[in-house]
């Protein structure tokens, strides 16, 4: 696919009469030493064959329309041997307009990467190793928009590709680190088939976010993002948000997005609702698969994709993450039909088959897929191309290469055009054996001026089970049915039935585009076996497929016991957490059904909790009172068996009286003289006796001219303290507490005379 894509490019460079080859060989017969030589002496349409050795100089395209590649840009032996490196500028510069007609094809980029700046530049880089550059492996700015396609872009440092707005397709972006944005940063155009993986976006002074793509608002569809990690390593408070994409105002669909971690939004972390979702697969994002402002879209998954083999992160045998590094994984889907294996070079078959398969979204363009694909383009970054897993259905002839419903001469013509060719995978290869024969020639002529077939059931037929039965509580059983596809052009309905009860069924029954075909039977018997099948039928033509196979379950033993520990106990008994707020904490309790928890409030009722999930519970905008609560445990069974309660705890949040203090009688502050000095006078007071049940009271008396001169909480309500001259009249209030902390009011202002 990519030498086609490749070919065509480079047809459709500016060329002309005096379009020459020009050669590069640092170590033997060439045109020229160095690659900067080669371009000085180029003019547009000429193509640069660079042959492998270090090429250790700073290219730049200077605006040219050219062409510059390695001797053989598919041999991934000679693109790795032929490599251009620079550390103290760019590797190699687009900075000067450069248009389409400047290509870079099948080299090792290493030392400070790619640059393309302007927004009239618009390169082609195509099928080349971008690695361990000490910078971003492309970086952009102003605007740019490079198409950049079939590369391996890797273990970059200051992330993988940054501003660049063209289209991003068919490259391995993997095991890149940035402080943000590791593996796509700010690129707002097409990013389509790639596998972006392993990237860590990491910051030690402020939030990592967006481990595998930020910021990138254009088109996000058929990607597969795993393994992607955003986090802050220094600051406690500091956060990492979307590990797989943060803030992608996107079309974002068709892709496979797993194992990607994140403080929030695993998978999508979106600061807006501008962020357009569907049709995509979570699956094991932690510790959620989305969050912000971002929910589940039309038609979207949450089920193991099954990959041929999931990528990891090694830690080195150590707690830091500095050495971690990323083992890539296959990211093809198993398929009991046929999945690609690209080490083997073949078609294999395996015992799974992935509900990724045909998952798309419907109106996706489905022709990149080889037959058997049923009209419908796979999740993940190989949905819509030829290295797509195989569909369970039996739409189409794989004989039919044009898609025009019949084998013809048309069919035969592109089948020579693929005799013996060492391309694959190929629709020709009708075998899929990996080669274009006279086995596949005979296939086609066996099947020459056929059509597809009459009008038939659905695919696949007999229906499958996605999900067999199973029990979810003592009175029901929940199941899935395979996705089917309609063969009329129409939509499909499911028929679930109680294969010994065959009168209790589901009737015929339709989901949403891309909605699970669930179904759960209720009001059941607790602790007995159920059998069930599943068919399914066109909406046109009402053709019904043959039932599933039988599958059975056994509902959930009743449950009659209440959770533990029964009574209720506290964790953290109810407290004062203002002087207008209480919380409490119970213990957590456990029920192989769920637990529900109630904290009654028994002295004031409008204030308890109801029956809530969660252990904890806050009242706030309290009265000054005494209140008094308990916990009670049920479990989510239909019994909702419920526990004894627990110990009751009383909270006191009223002041002692008088509220506010008052001064006694004959005790408001007054000046006094205690000894023969000039400055040996005294401000006395005396303030009323506090009551407040069985508490002990404190009070504080406060010299609000002059503040130290103020007591601090004391147990006496008489105070004395020395003011020195006579005459001050320095004035005083008082107030008082009980052992709770709850605070009169203060007293009025008196001045000592």
């Amino acid at each position: 696919m990519l030498k086609k894509v490749v070919l065509l490019l480079v047809c459709l460079a500016p060329c002309g009469l005096s379009a020459r080859v020009i050669t590069v060989n640092d170590n033997g017969p060439g045109d020229y030493a160095t690659i900067s030589g080669a371009i000085a002496a180029a003019t547009h349409g000429d193509t640069i064959v660079v042959y492998p050795g270090a090429y250790m100089e700073a290219v730049s395209f200077e605006g040219l329309a050219i062409t510059l590649r390695s001797i053989d840009p598919e041999n991934l032996t000679v693109v790795a041997s032929t490599v251009i490196v620079q550390n103290t500028g760019y590797s190699v510069s687009f900075t000067r307009s450069e248009g389409p007609g400047a290509i870079l094809w099948g080299f090792t980029i290493t030392g400070r990467g790619i640059r393309c700046s302007g927004s009239n530049t618009k390169p082609m880089i195509i099928g080349n190793i971008i690695r361990n550059c000490a910078d971003v492996g492309i970086s952009g700015a102003l605007g740019t928009a490079p198409s950049i396609i079939g590369n391996q872009i890797s273990f970059n440092a200051g992330g993988g590709i940054n501003q660049c707005d063209g289209l991003i397709s068919g490259n391995w972006i993997t095991g890149n680190r940035a402080t943000r944005g590791a593996g796509l940063y700010d690129c707002d155009g097409t990013i389509r088939h790639n596998i972006i993986s392993g990237n860590l976006a990491l910051h030690t002074t402020t939030q990592g976010d967006g481990g595998g793509l930020y910021g990138c608002d254009g088109t996000i569809e058929n990607n597969t993002i795993v393994g992607n990690i955003a986090r802050n390593d220094g600051r406690p408070d500091a956060h990492g948000f979307g590990g797989g994409l943060y803030d992608c105002r996107a079309t974002v669909r068709n892709n496979i997005i797993a194992g990607n971690i994140a403080n929030s939004g695993g998978g999508i972390y979106a600061v807006s609702n501008k962020t357009a979702n569907s049709y995509n697969n979570y699956w094991q994002n932690a510790p959620d698969a989305f969050a912000g402002a971002i929910a589940r879209g039309i038609g979207e998954l949450f089920t193991d994709p099954l990959f041929v083999e999931s990528g990891i992160w090694d830690d080195a045998g150590t707690p830091v993450a500095d050495d971690d590094f990323w083992i890539e994984g296959d990211y093809h889907l198993k398929s009991v039909v046929g999945r690609w294996n690209p080490a083997l070079r073949r078609w294999v078959q395996d015992p799974v088959h992935s509900l990724c398969i045909d998952a798309a979204d419907p109106v996706s363009d489905w022709m990149g897929e080889l037959w058997r694909n049923g009209r419908r383009v796979n999740l993940g970054a190989y949905g819509g191309t030829a290295e797509a897993s195989m569909s369970v259905s039996t739409l189409g002839l794989l004989t039919d290469f044009d898609y025009d419903g019949a084998t013809n001469i048309n069919d035969l013509v592109l089948l020579a055009a693929k005799w013996l060719t060492d391309e694959a995978p190929v629709a020709e290869d009708i075998t899929r054996d990996g080669t274009v024969d006279l086995f596949d020639l005979a296939l086609l002529l066996q099947h020459w001026e056929s059509h597809p077939p009459a009008a038939r059931p659905p695919d696949p037929d007999p229906m499958l089970w996605a999900v067999k039965p199973y029990p979810t509580g003592p009175y029901s059983i929940r199941m899935t049915a395979w996705p089917a596809t309609a063969t009329d052009g129409t939509d499909v309905e499911y028929w679930f039935e109680n294969f010994n009860n065959p009168a209790h069924n589901s009737d015929w029954v339709s989901f949403a585009p891309g909605q699970e075909a669930t179904w759960e039977f209720t009001n059941l018997t607790a602790d007995r076996w159920y059998y069930f099948r599943v068919k399914a039928r066109n909406v046109g033509n009402r053709l019904e497929s043959d039932f599933s196979a039988i599958a059975w379950t056994k509902t959930d033993v009743e449950d009659l016991t209440a959770p533990a520990p029964n009574p209720a106990t506290w964790s953290t008994a109810p407290y004062a957490l203002s002087s207008t707020s209480i919380r409490m904490v119970a213990t957590t309790a456990t029920d192989e059904n769920g637990v529900q928890y109630f904290f009654e409030c028994t002295s004031h009722p409008g204030l308890s909790s109801g029956w809530q999930d969660g252990p904890e519970y806050v009242v706030s905008g309290l009265a000054k009172s005494v209140y008094t609560f308990r916990v009670q445990y049920r479990d989510k069974s239909p019994n909702q068996n419920t526990g004894m309660t627990s110990t009751p705890v009383s909270i006191d949040l009223s002041p002692p009286s008088p509220d506010p203090m008052e001064w006694a009688v004959g005790g408001e502050p007054k000046e006094i003289k205690i000894g023969s000095g000039t400055f040996d006078y005294y401000a006395q007071m005396t303030c009323v006796e506090a009551t407040d049940g069985q508490d002990q009271i404190q009070y504080y008396f406060q010299c609000v001219d002059l503040l130290s001169l103020s007591s601090g909480w004391v147990t006496s309500r008489t105070y004395t303290v020395k003011v020195g001259r006579s005459g001050q009249a320095l004035r005083f209030r008082v107030k008082a507490r009980d052992q709770a902390g709850n605070e009169t009011g203060w007293s009025p202002i008196v001045p000592a005379l």
